[in-house]
């Protein structure tokens, strides 16, 4: 069955980024995971925002913002699913989150592989 038609995580966020070939030594594509709800679309850190920009131009990475507010009323993960995604589109990770909010909740929650592995 197509992922898409399960309302997933990979569904939700594959028009966002697509899966690329072998992965290069450097880390490079980088993912950064928030929440900003659709009331709030325009409210990302302007600090954190600019100071990623200024980074990315400046060197070899690639970018991409991973709205967790864009996963609300989606089928839940099943497990490995948010790992595996992850793993075989970006090199690193960084969430931007408080301690227990959102976005912390849900990497804690979610961020595992199939055999229950950070």
């Amino acid at each position: 069955k197509n992922v898409c038609e399960q309302d997933s995580i990979t569904c939700r966020w594959s028009n966002i980024v697509k899966r690329e070939g072998k992965k290069s030594k450097e880390i490079r594509r980088i993912a950064i995971m928030f929440y900003a709800p659709m009331s709030a679309r325009n409210s990302i850190d302007v600090g954190l925002e600019r100071a990623v920009s200024i980074w990315e131009a400046s060197s070899s990475r690639e970018i991409t913002w991973l709205n967790t507010a864009d996963l609300e009323g989606a089928i839940v993960a099943k497990n490995g699913e948010l790992c595996d995604f992850l793993l075989e589109r970006f090199d690193h990770l960084l969430v931007k989150s408080n301690w227990d909010y959102v976005v912390d909740r849900f990497v804690r929650e979610y961020l595992w592989t199939d055999t229950n592995q950070a």
